[in-house]
């Protein structure tokens, strides 16, 4: 061995020791799980971001849609309208369940997040195109009109099928849209296969066949979408129209059905709330017990309120005092109907405002069942009092008289990913400028 090789200095070692690698695949893993984290933060965000937006796009289009529609309304707001006036008519149906009862009367089980609303609301009218004419299917062909009788209204997708809208089922809003064609003629004799297939406002004639409807044929309630077989005073057939996606709409044994499911009408899915409400001019507004809010009839806490400084005013629901236990004194939030002069009073289902008809007064018929038929122009004092034909001599009156001066329409969604909420309203003012 030789001693130069001894005294030479030995090569330091190159490289990472194990301690060394594994410190550093911890700091690498810790890195990478703070960047994952950071894209499903920003993904998420961009994910609610996309939703927010669409949400927002939905309620745009679908309330200037109804803005549109109701533009076009061709009737003054007056209940009873005059036989014959060839102006149409408009319905705002107040459903069973509101803001207040919809937790208890209509969910399946009780829905504490308070998410949604008043869900079976229906509207219905007569409309004038103010631009572009309405169109629709006729026949197999693409028809247009400037008039049509329109239909806003809810259907929920019954998954457990008790018959009641519950909590994680789909409720999803529908218009529909019948052109007013009097011209058109046709041969078919099925309602429900005609509806199913044709997008006409029609009627079913008594002696048969199925006659295309006029403005002035739709101020009579019989006429109107979904009365097929009613008697009076010819509500719609609500069971078909809000509890059914077999969608016959006039008689059930008609047979045929539109399929919802791929879209045909369809507005908006995944609502939870579309709440129609009439202005009501002297509907007493109250204080919160502790004095710090105003509240409205519709709104929780009201009837423990107090009517110190009372203010006037407000969107309400039709026959909403029903609910509340209290009188509100308004003209639309107590329940609908007047007795006729026998005592006779109409017994309605739901709430409704109608713009009615005096056609009623001279069809030869005997709708308050005294008798006397069309004794409100016979020119007879058939009461004894105030003379021949006086307004207690008519045979029937509208639910509510009193003149619409507005009404708020609230559309409400949820994005069922990300389970964000978006509301908006529509405001209509009726009072002519």
């Amino acid at each position: 061995m030789r001693l130069s090789n001894l005294n030479k200095p030995k090569r330091k070692q190159t490289g990472f020791t194990l301690t060394e690698v594994l410190i550093a695949v911890v700091l690498t893993l810790i890195l990478l799980g703070l960047m994952i984290r950071a894209f499903a933060i920003s993904s998420a965000q961009i994910a609610k971001g996309r939703a927010v937006l669409e949400l927002a796009g939905q309620l745009r289009s679908t309330s200037e849609m109804l803005r549109t529609d109701l533009k076009g309304v061709t009737v003054s707001l007056l209940p009873r309208n005059q036989a014959g006036n060839a102006s149409g008519y408009f319905e705002y149906i107040e459903g069973l369940a509101s803001n207040r009862t919809i937790h208890t009367d209509k969910l399946g089980n009780n829905d504490t997040s308070m998410v949604y609303g008043d869900v079976d609301d229906i509207l219905m009218f007569t409309s004038s195109s103010l631009d572009l004419p309405y169109r629709g299917r006729w026949n197999g062909q693409i028809i247009e009109s400037k008039y049509a009788e329109i239909i806003w209204w809810t259907v929920f997708e019954d998954e457990n099928g008790n018959g009641q809208f519950n909590v994680g089922e789909d409720l999803k809003l529908y218009r529909r849209v019948l052109l007013i064609r009097p011209d058109l003629v046709t041969t078919s004799t099925n309602l429900g296969e005609f509806m199913q297939f044709n997008d006409v406002s029609v009627r079913q004639n008594p002696s048969g066949g199925i006659v295309a409807n006029t403005l002035s044929d739709l101020s009579d309630r019989a006429n109107r979408f979904a009365r097929a077989g009613t008697n009076f005073p010819h509500e719609p057939n609500y069971a078909l129209l809000q509890g059914s996606l077999s969608y016959v709409l006039s008689d059930p044994t008609a047979g045929g059905s539109r399929n919802l499911n791929k879209g045909e009408d369809l507005i908006l899915s995944g609502l939870s709330a579309f709440d129609v409400k009439a202005f009501d001019p002297v509907v007493r507004n109250r204080r919160s017990a502790d004095g710090q809010v105003g509240l409205s009839p519709g709104d929780i806490g009201y009837a423990m309120g107090d009517f110190s400084d009372v203010q006037y005013g407000s969107f309400v629901d039709l026959n909403v005092d029903n609910n509340l236990g209290v009188s509100s004194g308004g003209v639309f939030t107590a329940p609908p109907g007047f007795p006729t002069p026998d005592n006779n009073a109409i017994v309605w289902t739901n709430a409704v405002f109608c713009t009615w008809s005096s056609i009623y007064e001279s069809d030869g018929l005997d709708q308050d069942g005294d008798g006397l038929v069309d004794e409100g122009i016979n020119g007879v004092d058939d009461n004894g009092a105030d003379g021949p034909d006086d307004v207690n001599e008519l045979e029937t009156r509208p639910p509510y008289p009193y003149p619409l001066r507005g009404i708020q329409v609230t559309f409400r969604l949820v994005e069922p990913t990300t389970q964000i909420l978006r509301q908006t309203s529509v405001v209509h003012n009726f009072v002519p400028e």
